[in-house]
């Protein structure tokens, strides 16, 4: 890394110059944490209530929103995020318009139609694109531009969430925060509103 240095002259001149910062170009040494897994390689929640428990799961809960898309009211996108049911589905989407889907690209279960692809399930089918729906926020129609691989329809009729996820259990305790469960895939406390798109309810 260069660093450049400004230089005032006594005469109102300026001129730089540039420093490398040897210590900056070495690796970087970083504290990896290891946890205790379940025999389906999903992390264990520790039994023990903390500051410092809050301060690790923190991170972890920004890995799942930056890799998983997870959102909640403090962490993530909160427009990804269903308040009033935490219902994941296409029905309750931003992307759905006429039971058809205008964000996804056509595939074999979604077919090109007048106005997107689809129909999609209005009820149960969702995928890690859903966004809440909301009157004043104008989509672009018929936008198809991200590949329909992860989108499928929930057995239970319902649609996804972190309630219905077998990833999700009860947290020992509420967080300072009010979030009741504890998900053994990102290793930290999840709203009972909130979904991410490694989300493992049963599909049909």
């Amino acid at each position: 890394m260069k660093k450049i240095y400004l230089h005032i002259h006594r005469d109102g001149m300026t001129s730089s110059s540039h420093h490398t910062n040897d210590a900056a170009l070495a690796p970087m040494e970083r504290k990896l944490i290891d946890m205790y897994r379940d025999k389906d390689g999903l992390y264990t929640q520790p039994a023990e209530i903390s500051v410092e428990r809050e301060v690790w799961e923190s991170h972890n809960r920004d890995r799942a929103a930056f890799h998983g898309f997870y959102a909640d009211k403090e962490t993530g996108n909160p427009h990804s995020v269903d308040w009033s049911h935490g219902r994941y589905n296409c029905g309750r989407c931003n992307m759905e318009q006429n039971k058809l889907c205008i964000f996804l690209k056509p595939s074999k279960d979604l077919p090109q139609r007048d106005g997107g692809v689809g129909p999609v399930n209005m009820e149960s089918g969702s995928c890690e694109h859903f966004e809440g729906k909301r009157l004043g926020d104008s989509e672009l129609k018929a936008f198809n531009m991200v590949d329909s691989d992860g989108y499928g329809v929930a057995k239970n009729g319902k649609g996804f969430g972190c309630p219905v996820c077998p990833y999700a259990e009860k947290r020992v305790e509420p967080d300072s925060a009010g979030r009741t469960l504890w998900c053994k895939f990102w290793a930290t406390a999840v709203d009972e509103m909130a979904c991410c798109k490694y989300n493992a309810a049963p599909v049909l």
